[in-house]
C-alpha cells in the first residue's frame, strides 16, 4: 500500500495546532510590554519580545480571555495579565491554583 502522507497531513488533522504567541511577565518585559503598549509594535522592540513569549492553543487562549488572564494590548498581540501566572521553574502556569490573594482582588 501506497500511502501519501503529505496528502494524509493536509486532509487530516487529528489535534488542532493553532498556536499564537502570548507575551509572558517576567525578566524585565514588564518595561518592554508597556513600551509595545504605548508605541505599538517596532522592530527592535519585537525583536526584544521574543524571549518573553510561549505559545498557546487557541482553547486554552479563549478560556484565559475570558477569566481575565489575557488581555490584547495591539491587534494581534496577547499578553498574560497576573505575573504570578509565570514562575522561572514551570514557565506559564495556566493551572496555577495557588494564587496570591492580591491577584484575586479587583
Amino acid at each position: 500500500i501506497e500511502i501519501e502522507f503529505r496528502t494524509a497531513s493536509e486532509e487530516f488533522k487529528i489535534i488542532d495546532e493553532t498556536t499564537r504567541p502570548v507575551f509572558v511577565r517576567y525578566g524585565n518585559s514588564k518595561e518592554l510590554i508597556e513600551q509595545l503598549r504605548i508605541v505599538g509594535p517596532k522592530r527592535e522592540l519585537m525583536r526584544k519580545l521574543q524571549r518573553f513569549t510561549v505559545a498557546l492553543n487557541m482553547y486554552t487562549i479563549e478560556t484565559m480571555r475570558k477569566c481575565g488572564l489575557i488581555e490584547e494590548i495591539e491587534p494581534g498581540f496577547l499578553v498574560q495579565t497576573l505575573p504570578s501566572l509565570y514562575s522561572d521553574t514551570v514557565g506559564l502556569d495556566v493551572f496555577n491554583e495557588n494564587l496570591p490573594i492580591s491577584d484575586l482582588m479587583v
